[in-house]
């Protein structure tokens, strides 16, 4: 989905969309194609879904929004792979929203990559552009920094392969796609997060079409008040697609996008642990294949440290355990409770004191659901 996004928005001067342009027609589109469905499959509800989570589901809509909009900016300055990285901080953040929110645990090992995240998310947002500032400085420091630079450059240089001209950032633009893409972070934490929230009380369609229409109308108004406005001009203003090329990208990315949505969305209704939102991290994988096969770059030897640093907070998150259950497990017998990975007595407080399990457990006795936790 980001390849074609990229691919749309780094078009020729004329064929090139702005992300809000890309985002209300994507959107469009799927809200077209779903609520289609939903109503011809005689969904529960309809439209609106569950009463009982629909507040969850339109916060779900908003942070979305947030989030794929600060994904689809920054790739317009970064390359595809750094920009992807930098979201893999939103699945420790969304960890640590579900403890705050949800009581979900949040043990000593994610904390701990979720530092190791963040220290490499300042290794990838920026070595040449941060360290060339400095080189000012004379001495030892100065030829340290030069040959710092020296080597990102080398290792950032394109290939005579690419297949798309590599479009050349400034300074300000790379650190603004930065603070986009880190506000696309907190978006998406959030938006998973909520997602755990809802877990099965509502259709994986009916999510998508909330966060679909909820990004419509907040592009809508965006396209139409930009020019009165004058922000992003002359490009944040109503367009339709001029071309078949920009059809046919804008047609892989609702395809690709629905699928990333729905799945994505089963999954966390699916897997309660972090595990689910840990997959997210093959994306690196694609992300520079696609980057060295179409545009001919390389990810540069900083940021790839950086890059590695945060894989390896992912890893930790995914293989991590949980501990064992502090409380009852029946009667006279107890759970011990491990040092840093800690849940909650189920046998004391009732299944209502874990949100995530409400509605899935609540006819099963304790031991069951001790089980399930587990």
């Amino acid at each position: 989905m980001n390849l074609f996004a990229r691919l749309i928005e780094l078009g020729e001067t004329e064929e090139k969309l702005h992300p809000m342009q890309l985002l209300f027609w994507r959107m469009l589109l799927s809200i077209l194609g779903c609520s289609l469905y939903i109503v011809w499959r005689q969904f529960p509800h309809g439209l609106l879904g569950n009463p009982k989570v629909r507040w969850l589901l339109v916060a779900r809509g908003i942070a979305g929004f947030f989030g794929i909009y600060g994904v689809w900016y920054s790739i317009q300055y970064l390359p595809l792979s750094e920009s992807t990285v930098i979201t893999f901080i939103a699945p420790n953040l969304a960890g640590y929203w579900c403890h705050l929110f949800l009581r979900d645990p949040y043990t000593r090992t994610e904390q701990l990559a979720s530092l190791l995240s963040l220290g490499g998310v300042v290794l990838v947002t920026k070595p040449t552009t941060l360290f060339s500032d400095a080189v000012q400085e004379g001495g030892a420091v100065q030829m340290a920094l030069k040959a710092v630079v020296n080597v990102t450059e080398m290792a950032t240089r394109r290939s005579d392969a690419e297949i798309v001209d590599h479009h050349k950032a400034t300074t300000s633009e790379r650190l603004g796609a930065i603070g986009f893409s880190l506000l696309g972070v907190l978006g998406t934490s959030f938006a998973f997060t909520t997602l755990r929230a809802i877990g099965k009380r509502a259709h994986s369609l009916i999510s998508v079409n909330y966060f679909s229409a909820l990004c419509v109308i907040v592009t809508f108004f965006g396209l139409c008040f930009g020019p009165y406005l004058n922000i992003g001009q002359p490009d944040l203003r109503f367009a339709v697609p001029s071309s078949i090329r920009q059809w046919v990208l804008l047609l892989l990315v609702t395809v690709c996008g629905l699928i990333l949505q729905i799945l994505t969305t089963k999954g966390l209704a699916a897997e309660r642990s972090n595990r689910a939102t840990a997959m997210t991290y093959t994306q690196m994988l694609f992300a520079a294949i696609f980057d060295r096969l179409v545009w001919g770059t390389t990810i540069g030897w900083i940021s790839a440290i950086g890059c590695a640093m945060i894989i390896a907070g992912a890893i930790l998150v995914a293989l991590g355990r949980r501990g064992p259950i502090k409380g009852k497990r029946g009667e006279g017998e107890s759970v011990d409770e491990s040092d840093d990975e800690t849940v909650e007595a189920v046998g004391t407080r009732g299944v209502e004191a874990v949100p995530m399990l409400r509605g899935d457990f609540e006819d099963q006795d304790d031991d069951i659901v001790l089980r399930n936790l587990r």
